[in-house]
């Protein structure tokens, strides 16, 4: 357990402890009704790095909406046109995820 210190710092304790990751929430504009949509109760996070896995990932978003009934915000950035037509070239940029979505319950 992690307890402040005289000094005010935090003092570690002897046990490792997974570090704490923020929830993850995604807010989006929806210019058409006029508002924003703020997605939580993060269920999964389907994320790929591979032009050869973006179908794929596509196909696992789409099978989590209308099987699972839970929601999905995030994209599918342009770079990831070679993972589903050959002909297409693009730059890579290696750290950046080519789709990245949250499969939410609720919004």
């Amino acid at each position: 357990m992690n307890k402040p210190s005289e000094t005010g710092r935090q003092r570690q304790s002897k046990t490792p402890h997974a570090p704490r990751v923020p929830p993850v929430r995604v807010l989006l504009h929806d210019p058409s009704a006029g508002h924003w949509l703020e997605f939580g109760d993060l269920r999964e996070v389907i994320r790929v790095h591979h032009t050869a896995q973006v179908a794929d990932g596509l196909h696992r978003v789409a099978d989590a909406v209308e099987r699972r009934g839970l929601l999905a915000a995030g994209f599918v950035s342009y770079e990831a046109g070679p993972g589903l037509d050959a002909a297409l070239r693009a730059q890579r940029t290696p750290r950046f995820p080519l789709l990245w979505f949250g499969l939410f319950g609720r919004a």
